[in-house]
Parts: C-alpha cells; structure tokens; sequence
C-alpha cells in the first residue's frame, strides 16, 4: 500500500484482464482536487500557445504526437546505439 492509498488518493484492485497488473483510479472526493492541478499548470502553457501562429501551433501539436507515439512504444522497439 502506498502513501496516496493511506491518505485515500487511490484506490487498486486487479486488472481482470491481466492477473499480473493492478489498476490505480483516483477516488471520486479527490479528482477535483487534481482537475484544479492539472489547470493551473496548463495556463503557463494555454498562454503561450495562444502567442503563436496557426503553424507554430500545428508543428508544436505534430512534435507532441511524435513524443506520445515513442512513450507508448519504447519498451517494444529495438534499442539503437547512440
């Protein structure tokens, strides 16, 4: 158990569909707590986007997919030499 299950942050339980996983989900009295968070760190960001173009926008967008695209499949790609 973790310090965000003692102060009951989290709650886990088994994946279902995988015995060797265990699913972690914010408990319902704390998501506003994170919503607020999550949307004061956004405005440096929200602010800073709005200062630029249409195309700036569009290749600041296409670089973030091409990070997501790499975290959700580095453990499955061949590791290469640097």
């Amino acid at each position: 158990m973790s310090d965000l299950d003692h102060a009951e942050w989290v709650q886990r339980r088994p994946d279902p569909a995988n015995r060797r996983r265990t699913l972690v989900s914010l408990l319902p009295p704390r998501r506003a707590h994170v919503e607020e968070f999550v949307a004061r760190r956004a405005e440096p960001l929200l602010a800073a986007m709005s200062t630029l173009s249409a195309e700036q926008r569009a290749g600041f967008q296409a670089g973030l997919q091409a990070w997501a695209h790499k975290i959700r499949n580095w453990r499955s790609e061949p590791m290469t030499s640097r």
